[in-house]
């Protein structure tokens, strides 16, 4: 049971590393195009 909790911690740090890898490639772009439709979406509401 131990080994297969350890194995699960070192997916999860993995993942991570590929999410801040992901973050820092594609600075603020992907973030202000995210940003704008949500304000639009919650005018509409």
């Amino acid at each position: 049971e131990s080994e297969e909790y350890v194995e699960n911690n070192d997916t999860d740090e993995n993942a991570a590393v590929a999410e801040d890898a992901t973050a820092v490639e594609e600075p603020e772009e992907p973030v202000e195009n995210v940003s704008q439709p949500i304000v639009v979406v919650k005018r509409n509401q």
